[in-house]
C-alpha cells in the first residue's frame, strides 16, 4: 500500500475511534474551524470560486460568492468530522435533533410499492440524511462507488454497515439494488458529481454537464419514483426534506433516460440555488464538459426539463 494511502487510512480509522469520545457540539465546531482554515489556506479555493462564477456569476456579486465559498468550507468541515461521531450520535437519540419536511411526499412515493430511489447529493451531512431516513422505518441501501484507497473504502463501508445500511457497489451491486426495490426498500444514490463517458450531457446551471444516467435508468426499469432528498443544518438542529417524487414514464430507452436525468438534475439545481452554502463547490463539475468558443463549458441549448 502506498504511503499516502497508509496515512489516509490511519487518519480515518483514528477519527472513527475518537468520534465517540467527544460531544457532538465540540466535534461539529472543530470541523467548522478546520473548514475555515482550509479556506484561508486556499485549498481548492480557486476551483470553488471558478465554479461559483460559472453557476452564479450573473446572480451574485464577487463578495457574495466568496461568502458562499467560505460557508461551504465550514459546512463540509463540520460534516466531515460529524461523520466520525455518527455511531455515538445515533445512540444519543437521533430524532431529538431532526425535523422532517415532505413526509407526505415520501409516503406517496412508498405507496406505489416499487421502492424509492432517494436522490441525494454532496450536500450538507448526507450520511446523516440516510440515517435519519432509516429512522423513519425505511430500509436504506446505499449505492456507492469504490474509492481509490482500498483501506479507506473498507473503513467507510464498515461504518455504513455498523449504522445498519446495506452497501451496494455500482456495477457489482445491481442485483442487490433490484431486490431491495422489489421489497419496497429505499436506495440512496448521489448523482451530482461529474460523470465520465458514457455519461450524458444535460443542462446544469445553464451549462452542458456530463451526468450519470443510472438513476433515471433504474427508475424507468423498475418503476421506482425518484425522491430528491436533502438535509439542512439549522443551528443545533437539522431538517430533512423530501421533495415531490419524479415519476418514471415510458420505456428505459435513451430519450426517456435523458429526459428524466435532465429533470432530476434541474430539481437539484433549484435546491442548490436556494441553499448554495450546503453544496460541495470544491468538485470540478464541468471538467470534461464540451467547451464553447470562450473556453468555458458550453452553454446548454435549453434550460432543461422542468419537474
Amino acid at each position: 500500500m502506498r504511503l499516502k494511502h497508509r496515512i489516509e487510512a490511519a487518519l480515518v480509522r483514528g477519527g472513527l475511534s475518537l468520534g465517540s469520545l467527544f460531544p457532538w457540539g465540540w466535534i461539529s465546531a472543530e470541523g467548522a474551524a478546520l473548514g475555515q482554515l482550509a479556506w484561508w489556506l486556499g485549498i481548492r479555493r480557486g476551483v470553488t470560486l471558478a465554479n461559483l462564477r460559472l453557476a452564479l456569476g450573473d446572480e451574485r456579486s464577487e463578495r457574495e460568492r466568496r461568502r458562499i465559498g467560505a460557508a461551504c468550507y465550514r459546512q463540509f468541515g463540520r460534516s466531515y468530522l460529524e461523520y466520525f461521531a455518527l455511531p455515538a450520535f445515533r445512540r444519543r437519540r437521533l430524532l431529538a435533533r431532526i425535523d422532517y419536511e415532505g413526509l407526505d411526499e415520501l409516503a406517496a412515493a412508498r405507496a406505489a410499492g416499487k421502492g424509492v430511489l432517494f436522490l441525494a447529493a454532496h450536500f450538507g451531512n448526507w450520511e446523516l440524511l440516510a440515517l435519519a431516513t432509516q429512522a423513519r422505518g425505511v430500509p436504506v441501501h446505499l449505492l456507492v462507488g469504490d474509492l481509490a484507497n482500498p483501506a479507506v473504502d473498507a473503513a467507510m463501508n464498515d461504518l455504513r454497515r455498523s449504522l445498519g445500511f446495506s452497501v451496494e457497489h455500482r456495477g457489482m451491486g445491481l442485483r442487490g439494488v433490484m431486490k431491495a426495490l422489489r421489497a419496497g426498500g429505499g436506495i440512496g444514490v448521489q448523482g451530482d458529481q461529474e460523470a465520465r463517458w458514457p455519461g450524458i450531457l444535460v443542462p446544469f446551471f445553464g451549462r452542458e454537464s456530463l451526468t450519470h444516467p443510472g438513476t433515471a435508468f433504474l427508475s424507468l426499469k423498475t418503476g421506482a419514483p425518484i425522491v430528491p432528498s436533502y438535509l439542512l443544518r439549522e443551528g443545533r438542529r437539522f431538517r430533512v426534506v423530501y421533495e415531490a417524487p419524479l415519476w418514471p414514464a415510458g420505456e428505459a430507452d435513451a430519450d426517456a433516460v435523458a429526459r428524466l436525468t435532465a429533470a432530476h438534475t434541474a430539481r437539484w439545481e433549484a435546491i442548490i440555488r436556494r441553499h448554495p452554502e450546503h453544496w460541495f463547490w470544491l468538485h470540478r463539475r464541468w471538467k470534461r464538459a464540451p467547451r464553447g468558443e470562450d473556453g468555458l463549458p458550453r452553454r446548454a441549448a435549453s434550460p432543461g426539463a422542468a419537474a
